[in-house]
């Protein structure tokens, strides 16, 4: 029998020991894949943004500018899409980064009756992801029951919230990622189906392109009919791959320093490096996404359906 060459049995072992090693810091289930039941209407609001949880000025800029719109339109939800707290997620529920990257950015009036919506980013997982998991019975403006689970809302949404850092399968949809996609994803009970994960899966950034990740979630969302929004790439894009049928948006203009893009990127139909937020408008006739800068600037508006 032919033996692997020593380069690649290093490699291989290189990619196990990595893998454990974030897969140990994940933090574990102990129900059922978990949704969460809201109440739909007619029509609605939900906004996505990610990395935002830098403590700079851009943060709180843009923080501002969520909370004058949010005194002026239906605002159902925020879902935040990773990378929480830089540059090293929280260590605790008592993490003082809370009150100085949470709490002061986001408690402000309207935006304080809105639910928040988190998931885990790289830089979380730097941390003790767990914890921010805990924080949720602690503060009812957070709501993040596991490291990955779905919000129901009636009839009308299901928004899929991944954790892409550990994108496992193991056949058990409550433990593993990739299995709790794939049973969420066979819901056609509803009429939007919205998946969010940290990491996209291609993008036009000059720093994040197409990964091995990427290829694997979009084996899963082609053809299914779901949108995708990502962040972890630090700025702002719609891409449609026409092969697949799918609709990618990156949100990554929460308020860490911006990442240089390509206008010129096969299959982008809008990119700008900027901060700013994603706006989605549902209703039972279609659905309207639109990226919105710290000024409140509209800047680009994709509808379909």
């Amino acid at each position: 029998m032919r033996r692997l060459p020593l380069f690649l049995i290093v490699m291989l072992a290189c990619i196990l020991v990595a893998y454990l090693t974030w897969r140990l810091r994940a933090p574990l289930g102990k129900e059922n894949p978990i949704i969460l039941r809201e109440e739909a209407t007619e029509e609605m609001e939900i906004i996505f943004f990610g990395d935002s949880g830098s403590g700079l000025p851009e943060q709180f800029k843009l923080a501002e500018a969520l909370e004058r719109y949010c005194l002026t339109h239906p605002l159902r939800a925020v879902f935040l899409l990773g990378d929480n707290f830089y540059p090293a997620g929280v260590q605790s529920v008592d993490d003082p980064q809370w009150q100085t990257k949470f709490r002061d950015a986001y408690e402000k009036p309207c935006l304080s009756r809105i639910p928040f919506y988190p998931i885990l980013g790289n830089h979380d997982y730097k941390g003790h992801p767990a914890a921010q998991i805990a924080y949720t019975q602690t503060q009812k403006h957070w709501r993040m029951p596991h490291r990955f689970y779905s919000v129901q809302f009636g009839e009308l949404a299901k928004i899929i919230a991944l954790d892409t850092n550990i994108a496992d399968i193991c056949g058990l949809a409550e433990h593993c990622t990739l299995d709790f996609l794939r049973e969420s994803l066979k819901d056609t009970s509803v009429t939007h189906r919205i998946v969010i994960g940290h990491h996209p899966i291609y993008s036009a950034s000059g720093k994040y392109g197409a990964t091995l990740l990427g290829r694997v979630l979009r084996s899963y969302l082609c053809e299914s009919g779901a949108l995708y929004i990502a962040g972890h790439s630090h700025h702002l894009e719609h891409r449609h791959d026409a092969d697949c049928s799918l609709d990618l948006f990156i949100s990554g203009g929460g308020g860490a320093d911006l990442y240089e893009t390509r206008s010129n990127d096969l299959g982008t139909r809008f990119v700008q490096s900027n901060h700013g937020f994603l706006r989605l408008k549902l209703s039972k006739a279609g659905r309207e996404l639109t990226f919105f800068d710290s000024e409140l600037k509209e800047l680009y508006s994709f509808r379909d359906r």
